[in-house]
């Protein structure tokens, strides 16, 4: 396939523009790799510290055709996404013994969740964190004594602040390891058990500002689906909704798509995205109402109690999803 003119001028003009720095970074990495990892070559002083907290593994570090693998890693309890992260590290030491290589723990870097952060003046410190990320990985692997590199990380800030790191040790290979799905905030299950509790605990508007009470759908299922415009994944699955809300028009379902955000930016959203929903204001904020997730979607039955809750985005028009509501 050819590539686009444009792309393909853009392409060339960096290759050229970038033509001095990126040789001399080809040569440093370049010399770097005939150099090869340090540990071969460190005084019997130093090898004491590099090896000291490796336990039997000591042994197989000092014979130096052993690989030896870095480990850099983002972990800590403050990002739901990084917490499997907690026990990588004991993993990827087993497995790289049982084929005869060793693995270190080089650093930890810091790693912060603007979910925690949001509104709050640690909010400032977001994007400067992605050079404190770059910073401490290299520090980490400025020990010099390792073959490849393991980083553990995810989220927006992190990954680039690691690759940073990559890129200056390019003479090193190095992996990505995903943590997986994460665990979901707290939500509010206890506090809403039915639409009743659910009217008591919140009031709503609609888009004309008048007041709505949900006991007009009594006697249908609803499904109240919490969102917001700057939520990606939230508009993502409106698609889904919609088709959703089609297939399930002869089920007595009803969509209610709720916001905490102002009716001007609802009713502005709606008008671009050309979405045809049942649009809501809640009165309350999320946090208020224990939402801490997005989208969070309430499934409640025509007699009004609430029989599910779902964290996340869905395919709603899926076959599994469409037979799993028919039979509800």
């Amino acid at each position: 396939m050819a590539i686009n003119k444009k792309l393909n001028e853009i392409t060339q003009r960096i290759i050229s523009r970038s033509k001095d720095t990126r040789l001399a970074y080809l040569k440093k990495i370049e010399r770097a790799q005939k150099d090869g990892p340090n540990r071969a070559h460190l005084s019997c002083g130093n090898q004491a510290h590099a090896y000291a907290a490796m336990g039997n593994d000591k042994s197989s570090l000092l014979k130096e055709r052993s690989p030896n693998i870095g480990i850099i890693s983002a972990y800590n309890d403050m990002l739901s996404a990084h917490q499997p992260f907690e026990t990588y590290p004991s993993q990827i030491k087993a497995a790289a013994r049982k084929f005869g290589a060793t693995a270190q723990f080089a650093a930890g870097v810091p790693a912060m969740c603007d979910g925690v952060t949001q509104g709050q003046s640690g909010m400032e410190l977001s994007l400067f964190s992605r050079e404190t990320i770059a910073l401490s990985a290299a520090i980490g692997l400025s020990h010099n004594t390792f073959d490849a590199v393991i980083f553990l990380g995810v989220c927006d800030k992190i990954i680039p602040g690691l690759v940073i790191a990559t890129a200056t040790f390019g003479n090193l290979p190095s992996v990505f390891l995903p943590a997986g799905p994460m665990s979901s905030g707290i939500t509010n299950d206890k506090n809403v058990s039915d639409l009743e509790s659910l009217q008591l605990k919140s009031s709503f508007i609609d888009l004309n500002e008048k007041n709505f009470d949900l006991s007009v759908y009594k006697g249908k299922k609803i499904i109240i689906n919490y969102w917001a415009t700057w939520c990606g994944p939230c508009i993502k699955e409106m698609p889904s909704i919609k088709r959703a809300e089609e297939i399930l028009e002869d089920y007595d379902y009803t969509f209610l798509l709720v916001s905490d955000e102002t009716i001007s930016k609802i009713s502005k959203f709606k008008n671009d995205r050309n979405f045809d929903f049942k649009f809501l204001k809640s009165i309350k904020s999320y946090e208020s109402l224990g939402i801490y997730s997005m989208p969070t979607s309430y499934i409640f039955d025509e007699n009004g109690k609430k029989i599910e809750t779902i964290v996340g985005t869905i395919t709603w028009d899926s076959e599994q999803i469409i037979n799993k509501l028919k039979i509800l």
